[in-house]
């Protein structure tokens, strides 16, 4: 299945290539050992502050790695590199105020960030978002090389989070079965997205499960359909953690 998850709703969104099938419920061994042996104790957070993973192990697909995060205060930016062997990603996210970035840890999946810029080796993507006067995501624009890929939200919930993304007419005619409308649920530790294809596109719906910790950060992400579950994203208890506070 060739389909993506929009980089607006995931942010930091890993590679969906080299996926392997796993147990939904799996705790993987290797990274179990490295919450026993060396991982940040997990602490109680103040309310008006963000506990951020500033470092742990992570696994990418079947590939093995490291990711280390930093936000800096002064210009409101989320900086992480995930090293993978030879390979790697760094990421960026802007924010109008450390304020938004502690109000996204709040809410799990709720995006508070302006963009959001991506690269890996010679690829590159940015994704921009709008808001509206009650600072609820309306709409988000990813640029690709094949055009912009634009998604309007809707049906919001309490905490300003939309629970309905549909792409634009303009996006359906040039990626079609490639930009899907999604229903988005959010619970405790994890957040869906339900991607509904059109009988056209020869494919069954499928969703992508985000996991999460008792301090806000992504654990684990899953593809799901059907047939089962790929992992395509796991992380070990933080090594390190950084205390942002609005």
């Amino acid at each position: 299945m060739r389909l993506d998850p929009t980089t607006a709703l995931l942010a930091l969104l890993v590679p969906l290539g080299g996926l392997h099938c796993s147990d939904p419920d799996r705790a993987d061994s290797t990274l179990l050992e490295l919450e026993r042996a060396g991982a940040a104790p997990v602490q109680l957070t103040p309310a008006h502050c963000r506990s951020l993973a500033s470092q742990r192990q992570v696994r990418v697909g079947g590939a093995s790695g490291e990711s280390s995060c930093q936000f800096d205060a002064l210009s409101s930016q989320l900086a992480c590199r995930t090293a993978l062997g030879r390979e790697g990603e760094i990421s960026t996210s802007d924010f109008a105020s450390p304020s938004d970035f502690v109000e996204a840890a709040r809410a799990l999946g709720k995006v508070t960030s302006l963009r959001e810029v991506r690269r890996n080796g010679d690829s590159r993507w940015v994704t921009s978002h709008e808001y509206d006067e009650l600072g609820r995501l309306v709409r988000s624009r990813e640029e690709r090389s094949e055009g912009e890929l634009v998604y309007n939200y809707s049906d919001f919930d309490a905490a300003g989070r939309p629970r309905q993304a549909l792409p634009t007419r303009a996006t359906q005619q040039a990626f079609g079965c490639d930009a899907a409308p999604m229903a988005i649920e959010y619970s405790t530790a994890r957040v869906s997205y339900r991607y509904q294809l059109s009988g056209g596109c020869g494919l069954t719906d499928y969703s992508v499960v985000e996991h999460y910790d008792v301090l806000g950060n992504r654990v684990r992400v899953e593809r799901t359909n059907l047939e089962g579950a790929e992992t395509t994203f796991e992380a070990s208890a933080p090594l390190s953690t950084l205390l942002v506070c609005d």
